[in-house]
């Protein structure tokens, strides 16, 4: 979440709270006129007709509910963050396990190869192509084995 956003975020919740307490109702007046039709008013009704006084709702504190309000901010934002921080972890691990699994691959490969029975060639020095003699084979055999050890677990 941009930083705009957190501040429009902070910004309406005081506007709302500031709304809450402004309009704190004074002193509710219920009455029912000669016609039979029921009256809510912030003054008592007109001559003599008998009237109800509502009790209005009880005061916000609105410094106590601004101070909830940021505390559930804070709490969702590090939940947020948690939750991206545990997303992006996952898909590291996903593509260290793809890396080792390929890794794995071409080592099974270089082992079938190195073990089979056709010949292996290399380069020498010159880049000239050359036949592997036994004692390369076994060396190539064992890193492929190596490799293995470590990549497929």
């Amino acid at each position: 979440m941009t930083e705009s956003v957190r501040l429009l975020s902070h910004f309406t919740g005081a506007i709302i709270l500031s709304l809450i307490a402004c309009a704190a109702p004074a002193e509710m007046y219920k009455w029912v006129d000669e016609e039979g039709v029921t009256h809510y008013t912030e003054r008592p009704p007109p001559g003599d007709v008998e009237a109800t006084t509502i009790k209005p709702p009880p005061r916000v504190d609105t410094g106590r509910a601004l101070s909830e309000y940021e505390q559930q901010q804070q709490k969702l934002n590090e939940l947020r963050e948690g939750r991206q921080k545990s997303a992006e972890e996952r898909k590291r691990e996903e593509e260290i396990a793809a890396i080792q699994k390929s890794n794995c691959d071409l080592a099974r490969d270089k082992l079938e190869k190195a073990s089979g029975s056709t010949r292996l060639y290399g380069t020498d020095a010159q880049g000239n192509r050359v036949r592997l003699g036994e004692e390369e084979r076994q060396a190539r055999i064992a890193a492929a084995q190596k490799d293995i050890a470590e990549f497929c677990k």
